[in-house]
């Protein structure tokens, strides 16, 4: 991945051949990356899953309509519920869930509402992106 200097249109390749001449290969167009689509599995805000069902799912990114492999720096997320009157927030520091976060909801009744919030992730343009908040419930 070639990385242009801030506010560069187009980044030009060369080629130096045996003989020390350089010869102009191409000229790239330089586009910023399209913000990356965040995802917790197939789940979708209302769905209705069982703790055993998110222990098997992590967070994900990825450019939709690009065919490369872009690795993705996580920032974490929070996942909050209300636990005996009081709201209880857990933190994690990549995309998996962690421990700490399942043996919580192991606790919580059925349709306990599991509010996650702050999902981040930074691309290798050094941008930070945040998913929009998913709210589901426990099963």
């Amino acid at each position: 991945l070639i990385l242009p200097d801030p506010g560069a249109a187009s980044v030009s390749c060369a080629m130096k051949r045996e003989d020390g001449s350089v010869h102009s290969a191409a000229v790239f167009q330089v586009n910023p990356l399209p913000p990356p689509v965040i995802a917790l599995g197939p789940v979708q805000t209302g769905d209705t899953l069982s703790v055993e069902e998110l222990a098997h799912l992590e967070f994900t990114a990825k450019l939709e309509h690009l065919e490369i492999d872009i690795p993705f720096d996580w920032k974490g997320f929070q996942l909050s519920t209300l636990s005996g009157g009081r709201v209880v927030t857990f933190t994690s520091e990549d995309q998996h869930l962690t421990q700490e976060m399942l043996r919580g909801m192991e606790v919580l009744p059925s349709g306990t509402q599991l509010f996650f919030s702050s999902v981040e992730v930074s691309t290798p343009d050094g941008a930070t992106h945040r998913a929009p908040n998913l709210l589901v419930y426990k099963r």
